[in-house]
């Protein structure tokens, strides 16, 4: 399943992973060459085996030119409640949020 949307902006938009075995800097020329402007990432590191580690993938996208619309985060089930919650689990997870969207500046985080 392709993963396409339009954004508010009308830039077109694709999930970096698209299910294909393609290298990360091949599948981002990919990307750019079919005129797509804006990825959806997976900082879950289960993904790096496909997808490349998060930072590289950032570099990618800067290098070709592509925005990083959102970003989903990884995160563990049983911890995903502490997000809402003050304290050291809530301050953990919040903190992890801000260092993630520091690498990019125009996305969204999804949890």
């Amino acid at each position: 399943m392709i993963d396409i949307y339009k954004d508010t902006k009308d830039e077109k938009g694709i999930s970096y992973y698209f299910e294909y075995d393609v290298e990360p800097e091949e599948r981002v020329k990919l990307i750019k060459q079919y005129g797509f402007d804006t990825v959806i990432a997976n900082a879950d590191k289960k993904f790096d085996y496909q997808n490349g580690k998060f930072k590289k993938q950032i570099k990618l996208f800067k290098k070709y030119g592509l925005e990083l619309s959102s970003l989903h985060m990884s995160y563990n089930t049983e911890d995903l409640h502490y997000f809402w919650e003050d304290g050291k689990m809530g301050d953990k997870l919040t903190k992890k949020l801000k260092k993630m969207s520091s690498l990019h500046t125009n996305m969204v985080l999804v949890v």
